[in-house]
């Protein structure tokens, strides 16, 4: 058990002993309070309200400020509320503090305490409150008994500091009830003792009238900041003792630093403690004692029966811990009553005359329906909000969840109870967090593994017959040290010399890190990532099989590659066998070994590696994707670059000539190894002159266009943009006949990066030219005004190579591209508004189309190392589209015309292409 402050009895030496009105309406207002004090009484506010809960006493105006500096060679309090007192404050701020620079002499800041009859109930309603203890001896900011409730209301903020320099500090410490509304941050910091920021406690002489506790109801803007810290103690930043419950529905950050001794950021200790945190949380122990002592670093620490479930609801918080996880799984009955709750809450049902001592509360329930049920401690993490993580071990009745987005960095050996990974990575490897050249390899040893599709990264070294030798004591791994007998040896971060005495002391020797699954929970299948020196480096590893995984035979691992450079990745060749007949470690044996090894008829099966493939990155893929985007935005700007929706229906036009201006959004993707989908939106301007002819009408123009895009990749993103200049002549027969001819020049710009380790990026430029010939005939089918246009199309383009340097020093350099498309197609449209001198109409389409050429080639060279990759993609086929659109007349020289049209089969798909213009004739 750890140490606690013990209760505050009936103290009489106070300065202020003030007894509450019992006549009229029981109140007694202090406004505007400034109170110092340096003598020998033990409190400077006494306030008795002699077991009546009626008496209140009310603390208003700009500020309350009760400040103890005494000299009581016992206890100093700035604050005691007493035997049923209903104390309030509600000045715009509070001011409480106890300090004592005497040896031995306790603070506590506020006490709140029942008494011989009824507890009191303290609300503090600020909206700034600072509470400060400090002391040689034990420090409290704020001290709760039993029978009695505090609570910090919403839209406040509470600053609670206990300081010791040679006992125990406690910032808040709870031995009835607790609501916390509004933002509380808790800084409890010693020498010496140890630190502990919130304390839900079990009362030691017994809690005998109905529990206090009430409805919670979850306030996202609650918050409880939490700091703890000690030079040579333990540090707890949350702590439910004995039957203590304590339950946070908001925010909570906990940092616990322990600079010589064992950490805890959330601990739950003996029977009926429980722990429900269900908001926001953000909890860090630091780790420097572990490093240079081998001392415990415990996130989650649930002994003896207490139990804690994080993010278990389904609410799906964003949850953030560094730190181990460790429940004992034992179970104790200590004949503790059920006598504590600290609730992190909006208290919605609270209202000023209620009596918070006797609102009926609920217990904590187990919201998972896979954690034990008979009394035994656990903990139950869930992670199921992209961006959460977990860097710790997991020892004990510990139950975790693993969803996509989310990340353990499995820093430690780990035995635990289960292990749920839906898409989320599990790395043992932690390369970047807390790992040590002298305890590289981890085991993972999970009686049930269930779910699909999980990523798991591990450490080998396959080409170190010797290995890696660790002592293992129950969870704790010793490393870096000689063991002689059971005394383990070492050099700490100081550079002194240590020694400690280990009981029952084992050593292991490891090649990588291992996976060891009791169960499963039905067919799975899981991807691994290896991470090894010789795959890297592209050694010989011919002979040799490690043994990295003993799993049973409803799991099936999947090799994933780890890249190595800017152009190359790495495959592990995996084998599967029967179990070996040795325990589940890992194992590095050669063919010969391997050949002669001795199985087990069983159900489980065990995992090897035994070398690697050298395989493309997806990282130099998306240079070529980039090109291939640019090359179909581009190639389809000029094959879609049609005189229906250029410029609209033409043929009632009697006007010299004419400007038009039209913009198009339009979405392109394909999928692949060279996959892209770009957004890209275009504005065209254009200007006519019109010239009546014997056989027709010529109408030749030029037009200026500019389309910008933004792409994203199979691993990467970019931006592009096709900048146009074209000439165009069009011919309007007197039969129905057309002819349009284009020739068109381009710019495009493609700029494009990567992702990962080795992120990179890149700007390629390319000229191109295109020209393009439409012919069609309109011809009408009845009076009603219906018409049909059967058309052909042929355009040719050519888009010049390109050879730029990207970032990281990867020469690209791309291939011309040819382009040849021809379309067949119709437009079936009606007629409408037919009595004026120009027609509007509505229309259908569809068109054939097909690419003659498309092929292009891309070669990266990375300078570095003259590493080479050429990469052959196409973009010919077939593909059908479809598009609706109308010709509206808007006045007698003004049209409006819009086009809608996707496309089916092909290569590249286009979902959608909207365009709207509009013409203006002189």
């Amino acid at each position: 058990m750890l140490p606690l402050v013990e209760a505050a009895a009936l103290v009489t030496s106070a300065d202020q002993n003030i007894t509450l009105p019992a006549d009229g309406d029981k109140r007694q207002e202090f406004i505007d309070l400034n109170k110092p004090y340096s003598g020998e009484k033990q409190i400077v506010y006494l306030l008795n309200a002699q077991g009546d809960p009626e008496r209140k006493a009310i603390f208003s105006g700009a500020g309350t400020v009760i400040k103890m500096q005494g000299i009581n060679s016992k206890q100093v309090t700035a604050l005691t509320a007493y035997d049923g007192a209903n104390v309030e404050f509600n000045a715009d701020s509070t001011d409480l503090s106890a300090s004592s620079s005497k040896a031995g002499v306790s603070a506590i800041a506020v006490v709140n305490t029942s008494g011989d009859n009824y507890g009191s109930v303290i609300r503090f309603n600020s909206a700034e409150t600072r509470i400060n203890a400090d002391a040689v001896g034990t420090a409290t900011g704020v001290y709760t008994e039993k029978y009695s409730a505090t609570q910090f209301s919403a839209n406040t903020v509470s600053n609670i500091n206990a300081v010791s320099q040679k006992n125990d500090a406690y910032a808040l410490l709870n031995g009835g009830k607790t609501i916390i509304n509004g933002t509380v941050n808790l800084r409890a910091a010693t020498d010496i003792g140890d630190a502990m920021g919130l304390v839900g406690r079990y009362e030691t002489d017994g809690f005998e009238f109905q529990r206090v506790g009430g409805s919670v109801t979850t306030d996202a803007n609650s918050a409880v900041n939490i700091e703890a810290e000690s030079a040579q103690g333990r540090t707890v930043g949350v702590l439910a003792e004995r039957g203590g419950w304590v339950t946070f529905n908001g925010a909570l950050n906990v940092t616990a630093k322990a600079a010589a001794n064992d950490g805890f950021g959330v601990w739950a200790n003996k029977a009926n403690s429980k722990m429900m945190i269900d908001g926001q949380t953000d909890i860090k122990v630091d780790r420097g004692a572990n490093d240079s002592d081998f001392k415990l670093v415990r996130a989650l620490h649930a002994v003896q029966g207490g139990t804690i479930e994080v993010n278990s609801s389904g609410k799906s918080n964003l949850v953030t811990v560094d730190g181990d996880l460790y429940a004992d799984g034992k179970g104790y009955t200590d004949g503790s009553a059920m006598s504590l709750e600290i609730v992190v809450n909006p208290w919605t049902h609270w209202e000023q005359d209620t009596d918070l001592r006797y609102m009926q509360g609920n217990k904590p329930t187990v919201l998972s329906a896979d954690v034990p049920t008979d009394g035994s401690s656990y903990i139950n993490f869930v992670m199921d909000k992209a961006g959460s993580y977990l860097y710790g071990a997991a020892n004990g009745n510990v139950y975790i969840t693993a969803k996509k987005d989310t990340e353990w960095q499995v820093t430690g050996d780990s035995d635990f109870m289960a292990l749920n990974v839906n898409e989320g990575l599990i790395d043992l490897s932690h390369q970047e967090h807390y790992y040590k050249t002298s305890n590289p390899y981890q085991k993972m040893s999970i009686d049930t593994l269930s779910g699909n599709n999980g990523n798991f990264v591990i450490n080998t070294d396959i080409l170190n017959d010797a290995g890696v030798t660790v002592v293992k004591v129950g969870t704790e791994i010793y490393h870096g040290g000689t063991l002689n007998g059971n005394t383990y040896s070492y050099t700490a971060a100081d550079g002194s010399d240590q020694t400690i005495n280990l009981s029952d002391p084992v050593i292991y020797t490891r090649y990588g890190d291992f996976i060891h699954a009791e169960n499963s929970a039905g067919a799975m299948t899981h991807t691994v990532y290896v991470d090894d020196d010789a795959f890297k480096n592209e050694a010989d590893v011919t002979g040799k099989y490690l043994k990295f995984a003993r799993v049973t035979d409803d799991v099936t691992f999947n090799a994933g590659t780890k890249q190595v450079s800017e152009l190359f990745s790495y495959k592990p060749v995996l084998l599967q066998t029967q179990e070996e007949d040795k325990a589940a470690n890992s194992e590095l044996v050669s063919k010969d070994e391997f050949d002669n090894l001795q199985w087990v008829d069983s159900t489980n099966r065990d995992w090897w590696i035994t070398g690697y493939n050298k395989v493309t990155a997806d990282d130099p893929k998306v240079p070529v994707a980039a090109l291939a985007a640019g090359f179909a935005g581009w190639r389809y700007w000029n094959e879609n670059d049609t005189l229906l929706k250029r410029m609209g229906e033409l043929r009632y036009s009697t006007d010299a000539g004419g400007d038009w201006i039209r913009i198009i959004r339009s979405k392109h993707n394909r999928g692949g190894e060279y996959g892209f989908s770009n957004h890209m939106t275009t504005v065209q301007l254009g200007y006519d002159k019109r010239e009546v002819r014997t056989n027709g009408i010529w109408r030749k123009g030029i037009a200026l266009s500019r389309g910008v895009g933004k792409s994203s990749y199979n691993k990467g993103n970019g931006e592009n943009s096709n900048n146009s200049l074209a000439l165009y002549g069009t011919w309007l027969g007197n039969k129905g006949h057309y002819l349009d001819l284009i020739a068109k020049g381009s710019r495009l710009h493609s700029d494009h990066e990567t992702y990962g380790e080795f992120a990179d990026s890149g700007s390629g430029k390319n000229w191109a030219t295109s020209i393009s010939a439409e012919y069609g005939r309109k011809k009408q089918l009845n009076e009603a005004g219906w018409f049909v246009e059967p058309q052909a199309q042929l355009t040719y383009g050519h888009l010049w190579g390109d050879s730029y340097t990207t970032k990281n020093g990867i020469e690209v350099e791309t291939d011309s591209i040819n382009s040849l498309v021809g379309r067949l197609g119709f437009v079936l449209s009606r007629e409408f508004d037919r009595n004026t001198v120009k027609a509007s109409r509505y229309y259908a389409k569809a068109s054939l189309l097909h690419e003659f050429f498309g092929d292009d080639s891309v070669t990266l060279r990375d300078s570095k190392n003259d590493d080479r990759l050429t990469f052959n993609d196409s973009q010919g086929g077939t593909w059908l589209e479809v598009g609706i659109g109308t010709d509206v007349l808007l006045s007698e020289r003004t049209n409006f015309y819009f086009d809608i049209e996707k496309t089916f089969g092909g290569t590249v798909k286009t979902p959608y292409r909207i365009e709207g213009g509009f013409r203006w004739e002189f």
